[in-house]
């Protein structure tokens, strides 16, 4: 509806933009080639979607044919008042191709032919759900060097039994977390763990929701 008032003329779509693309979602490679060909063809109109856009989400569930959160960074500077890249959010389909035991990947490279430096990826939020790690060390493994990482949500992730151990150390988190959710990630023995271990490995005062 507010598209549709948006055309009526141009103050309308002055005071309808701001609300439409205040928030996107993309959930593959095409929807970011889509957004880049809007803004770029509506660079001219006032306001624009790069001054409009403020939460951009990023969702992928299953396996990522064409790897693209790399490619977003080359248009983050143009984003004036984005204040969030949103959330990543991972399922058991989308781990390492052609292994048998469906873990989650190890980092935010896979698919690609060669592993990308981790700050490139400007994740400020970070969902993790329903993912099967071998331990969490591999969790801490994923997450170490988002260095924009401020809130990270954990919901039922699963690790091999009996690989409950603490990590040791060398796995420091370089992302300013301040939240971080875990829910359903197994027995309290377990979500302790994982709890005790991101803490343990984070530079910042964190605020631990269980």
């Amino acid at each position: 509806q507010l598209g549709t008032c948006a055309m009526v003329c141009r103050f309308w779509a002055q005071w309808c933009r701001p609300h439409i693309f205040h928030s996107i979602t993309l959930r593959s490679f095409h929807d970011l080639q889509q957004l880049v060909h809007l803004m770029d063809t509506t660079s001219t109109v006032v306001p624009s979607i790069r001054q409009c856009l403020v939460k951009l989400t990023v969702v992928q569930q299953g396996a990522c044919d064409t790897p693209y959160l790399h490619l977003i960074p080359r248009h983050w500077d143009h984003l004036v008042n984005l204040e969030m890249l949103a959330v990543y959010t991972v399922s058991p389909s989308s781990s390492n191709p052609g292994s048998t035991t469906n873990y989650a990947p190890h980092s935010m490279s896979v698919g690609l032919p060669r592993t990308l430096p981790s700050e490139i990826y400007p994740l400020s939020s970070l969902n993790l759900s329903d993912l099967h790690f071998r331990s969490i060390g591999d969790v801490l493994k994923l997450i170490k060097n988002l260095y924009e990482l401020v809130n990270l949500q954990c919901t039922k992730l699963k690790f091999d039994q009996g690989d409950l151990s603490l990590p040791s150390g060398g796995r420091r988190i370089r992302g300013q977390l301040l939240s971080v959710s875990i829910t359903d990630c197994g027995p309290t023995e377990c979500e302790l763990c994982l709890m005790i271990s991101i803490v343990a490995s984070s530079f910042t005062g964190t605020n631990i929701l269980v």
